[in-house]
């Protein structure tokens, strides 16, 4: 290093211009650094199906998850099995919404439908992980599903069936006959003295099977027209009085039930209704108050 040279630098120690060169080259290198930081990295690999978090399945188009597949029985040591078997033995496992026992080392699976719950109020159940799974082998499940009655034509003549999708028909001369709206059905059971008759649950297979019928006409163009008639001499009064002294009570208006709340007449599912009140007898609205008094959102019970 020359004078010279020595001399700069000196004046730079002295007037402590040499902090602002550091951060100068400090700032200049940052660019280089961060770019490096941003290089992505390589894609990690999927987890397998043995580590439970991944079932390998993929959503359906409606959004829905397909059942979750159970992981692939691996090989272990004879040690591993029984350290693995000696956690659960006894128990209730989970693994996702599938319910198993396990009993003599081997899962056995309750088969949950609809209708048919596993009692385990007071067990404690315990939350099984992949590898648990795959190192339990299967055994036989817990129980068998439960196969509903299997009606004849003959057997159905005259009844009322309800299907999972909550359609009601009528069986008449071999054919199913669709009811629009409840209203229908509770007007149709009402006027053949079979309005606390047993409503028959089917399975959808057992309804397809049946011939289609000629739907039953509402009840309700009926009435509406006789309601809407000029004719009828049916007027609309104020509010106040069609609801006065009715708000908090139960009213009927032909086979229709309703709960008044706030002057709005709320509809209520007369069967329900049926259960809950068997003794109780509604008041019935007239025609000037059922048409004057809005209709809310159905009550529930």
């Amino acid at each position: 290093m020359t004078d010279v040279q020595r001399k700069v630098v000196n004046m730079i120690f002295k007037s402590n211009l040499w902090k602002y060169a550091y951060f100068a080259l400090a700032l200049t290198a940052m660019p280089a650094m961060a770019q490096e930081e941003e290089v992505p990295s390589e894609p990690s690999s999927l987890p397998s199906s043995s580590s439970g978090g991944s079932t390998g399945s993929r959503a359906t188009p409606t959004g829905e998850l397909p059942p979750p597949v159970l992981p692939k029985a691996k090989i272990h040591s004879l040690a591993e099995q029984k350290k693995n078997c000696a956690k659960v033995e006894g128990r209730y496992i989970t693994y996702y919404e599938r319910i198993f026992k396990v009993e003599k080392c081997k899962r056995r699976e309750f088969i949950v439908e609809e209708g048919i719950e596993p009692n385990l109020k007071g067990i404690k159940v315990m939350n099984a992980d992949g590898d648990m799974i795959a190192m339990l082998p299967e055994g036989k499940p817990l129980n068998q599903p439960a196969h509903k009655k299997v009606y004849t034509c003959a057997q159905l003549e005259g009844h009322y069936v309800i299907t999972g999708g909550d359609d009601i028909y009528f069986i008449e001369k071999c054919h199913k006959r669709l009811f629009p709206d409840l209203d229908t059905y509770s007007d149709h059971s009402a006027k053949r003295g079979k309005r606390n008759q047993d409503i028959l649950e089917l399975d959808d297979e057992q309804v397809y099977k049946i011939a289609e019928g000629t739907p039953i006409k509402s009840s309700l163009d009926a009435e509406f027209k006789k309601l809407l008639d000029a004719d009828t001499g049916v007027d609309v009064i104020p509010l106040a009085e069609a609801c006065k002294g009715l708000n908090g009570k139960f009213v009927a208006y032909y086979s229709k039930i309703y709960r008044i709340e706030k002057c709005r007449k709320e509809p209520v599912d007369p069967l329900m209704f049926g259960k809950r009140y068997p003794k109780y007898a509604p008041m019935e609205l007239s025609s000037e108050q059922w048409i004057s008094i809005p209709t809310g959102k159905d009550h529930k019970l």
